[in-house]
């Protein structure tokens, strides 16, 4: 296209812009980028950082866990149990906790919560601190509540270790725990992700299918640790079903008697105001299934087999035992498809029904 000309025909000058001849303009400055990819090269060199523990195997930090159950299973005594011995630092079955704050969220019964925490502390000769109670909900699927949970938190002088949810159900105010589950999901995970603590969500088991938390899928897809509780009689136990980032296994199922514990108080006529607290027993709920039990028989037969022929060669017996891949392989007949060998395996050493030595393993 020809330069425009002025009057009389001369060319009209372009316009100056103060840069010399064959200068480019400065290239405008780039926003940096949202998303910044690394080289694993580079990551696989620095140290991914330790999982941290209150309980080791089976409360990490920082993460959302689930107990659930029927009700009246003993989920909110687990959960008190757990909780009373990281608030007073005390040994947890057999661990010893990082002592920590707890916060309690009794939104569906505030009475019992402050009974069974009064009681433990109570048997245990320990010090009521460094644990502190909420009787109304905190609905995590609000998210004005969820913000204001984190600002509270991130405002102590001392952190929380763990905060509980007791129950979901009642924390979901005009929320559905079908249609807006992932609601209370995502306010779990931004509670934890922005203050650090552990949220410890309290829920029922379905209504048809007992070996799940009530609702969608949504819960347990998100939640970072999930246990299950069951009653019969007296007797509670905990089963860890998922551990993320973990083995469940490490998690060994565990089981307690009830046992009432009086407090110090009496109601108007007079008489004394009780509650419970849990004694651990070695009395599993949990019975072995017919696959279970058909891999049980044949290890023990197996380890029949060899303390016979020690005995026989003048040994002692007690040295029996028998290598994992031979009882797998004595699982063939019985148990036709791999994939469930394999589980029955696994299933009898995560109840503590089998034990394992190196390569080889045992009847418990």
């Amino acid at each position: 296209m020809s330069a425009p000309f002025a009057p009389h025909g001369k060319p009209q000058a372009k316009p100056t812009t103060g840069r010399e001849p064959g200068c480019d303009d400065e290239p405008e400055a780039q926003p940096e980028p949202r998303f910044k990819f690394t080289p694993i090269a580079e990551i696989v060199n620095k140290h991914p950082g330790a999982r941290t523990w209150h309980i080791r195997n089976y409360i990490p930090a920082g993460m959302v866990a689930l107990f659930y159950g029927d009700p009246a299973s003993g989920k909110t005594n687990i959960v008190i149990d757990i909780c009373c011995s990281i608030a007073a630092g005390m040994e947890w079955c057999g661990i010893q906790p990082k002592q920590g704050k707890i916060l309690y969220v009794a939104a569906e019964d505030f009475y019992g919560v402050r009974l069974r925490a009064e009681a433990w502390f109570a048997r245990h000769k320990s010090n009521p601190d460094n644990m502190d109670i909420l009787d109304i909900p905190i609905v995590l699927a609000d998210e004005n509540d969820v913000n204001e949970l984190i600002a509270i938190i991130n405002s102590m002088k001392v952190k929380p270790a763990v905060i509980v949810i007791d129950t979901l159900a009642l924390s979901m105010g005009k929320f559905s725990e079908n249609n807006d589950m992932q609601l209370f999901c995502n306010g779990a995970t931004k509670v934890k992700l922005a203050t650090g603590v552990t949220v410890v969500v309290i829920h029922h088991c379905g209504h048809g299918d007992k070996e799940r938390s009530r609702g969608g899928s949504q819960l347990p897809g998100n939640a970072d640790v999930i246990f299950q509780v069951k009653r019969k009689d007296d007797v509670c136990t905990l089963h860890c079903q998922k551990m993320k980032n973990g083995n469940e296994r490490d998690a060994a199922d565990l089981a307690w008697k009830m046992i009432p514990q009086a407090t110090k108080w009496v109601d108007e006529d007079g008489q004394v105001i009780g509650s419970v607290v849990l004694e651990p027993t070695d009395l599993l709920l949990r019975e072995p299934s017919n696959q279970q039990q058909i891999a049980l028989d044949l290890l023990r037969q197996m380890v029949l087999e060899r303390e016979e022929t020690l005995v026989d060669s003048g040994h002692d017996p007690a040295g029996a035992r028998v290598a994992m891949a031979e009882w797998l392989t004595a699982m063939e007949s019985e148990i036709a498809a791999k994939s469930s060998r394999y589980k029955v395996r696994n299933d009898l050493i995560k109840h503590g029904l089998v034990k394992v030595n190196d390569l080889y393993v045992t009847p418990a």
